[in-house]
């Protein structure tokens, strides 16, 4: 496993997070997740050294880990833009 591949692929999440809380709406997030998650398995299949499908897992999980944090923490801003969540 490579954690320190994970761990920067992981901060695409970080990034989202903060950018769907204040700036991206919910009706064009999936396209920006779909870019995200054509990169990541680009570079994870250059840079993993196998276990493919493990290394792009743990990469949505830490994903899930910024996520949840950042709405959490943030949730009257986001709440307040995305009143339909």
């Amino acid at each position: 496993m490579n954690w320190k591949l994970i761990l920067q692929l992981s901060l695409f999440g970080l990034v989202m997070a903060f950018a769907t809380v204040f700036w991206i709406p919910s009706s064009i997030e999936p396209i920006f997740w779909l870019v995200i998650f054509l990169v990541c398995a680009c570079l994870i299949a250059k840079r993993a050294p196998g276990k493919f499908f493990l290394h792009g897992f743990m990469v949505s999980m830490v994903n899930c880990v910024w996520i949840t944090t950042a709405h959490a923490a943030l949730f009257s801003t986001y709440i307040a833009k995305h009143p339909e969540m």
